[in-house]
């Protein structure tokens, strides 16, 4: 990532620990390249500039991964990490 990009990620940060507990509607910002890797979101409706994450996410198989621009439902944990707990393709 570049500079600007990891001051966007780390003001998500630092905005995402004052976001109320609860569920966000949240797209998919970054596609991982396999099963392991996590994932950065953005929410439209707390901020759409800033990036989430890095997010752990639920795989649907052993094949398929989120892709950016897929919708998805995010939530934060008691220790403050952004989980996706669903995804869906874009466009369904």
């Amino acid at each position: 990532m570049t500079a600007i990009n990891d001051d966007i990620v780390e003001e998500g940060r630092r905005s995402a620990s004052s976001a109320p507990a609860g569920n966000w509607f949240a797209f998919i910002a970054t596609a991982p390249a396999d099963l392991s890797e996590k994932v950065y979101v953005t929410i439209p409706d707390f901020d759409p500039a800033l990036r989430f994450g890095p997010c752990r996410w639920q795989a649907r198989s052993d094949t398929a991964l989120p892709d950016r621009g897929d919708r998805a439902l995010v939530q934060r944990d008691n220790r403050g990490e952004w989980w996706v707990v669903a995804w869906w393709p874009f466009g369904d």
